[in-house]
């Protein structure tokens, strides 16, 4: 439950999510059973930010520069405190406008605090999809790298 903001014209996005997905308020524990992973387990995320800009460059814009930012609260179920989460993304993307080949790469960071009781120790959080839970590690760096080639189909099937 949010609102979202978008600037179609300047390629910028904003948003605030109060919660994730989720209706259920009190202290029960998120239901891993959606289509998207968020924090579940004796975690909740809630008052999110996220800031999305978008600039296209070059030639015909085929080059595409972006940034994300997010950042919010955790609320552990136990402690009933709030930790905090966070993550950054830069992407690039090459399309040229009469070329089949597509190149994108990205850079990602995450850090996930939650206020878990002091005697424990996790490094890790739950995150459920899919109607199951899944220890994820609560800090990590992501980096990926994609090539594509498109190939025209001439046929009314598709």
């Amino acid at each position: 439950m949010g609102v979202k903001y978008i600037h179609s014209t300047s390629r910028w996005q904003a948003a605030y999510y109060k919660s994730a997905e989720e209706f259920v308020f009190g202290p029960t524990e998120p239901s891993p059973n959606r289509y998207s992973y968020d924090i579940t387990g004796r975690n909740k995320e809630n008052n999110q930010l996220d800031f999305k800009a978008v600039r296209r460059t070059g030639d015909s814009l085929s080059h595409e520069l972006g940034i994300s930012l997010q950042g919010g609260l955790v609320y552990n179920i136990d402690t009933e405190r709030n930790g905090t989460h966070y993550a950054g993304e830069v992407h690039y993307e090459y399309q040229a406008e009469h070329s089949p080949w597509n190149i994108k790469l990205q850079a990602m960071l995450y850090r996930i605090n939650p206020e878990y009781d002091p005697d424990s120790e996790l490094d890790y959080v739950e995150m459920g999809a899919y109607g199951a839970n899944y220890h994820v590690s609560n800090k990590g760096e992501i980096y990926t790298a994609g090539i594509s080639y498109h190939i025209p189909v001439d046929t009314k099937l598709l």
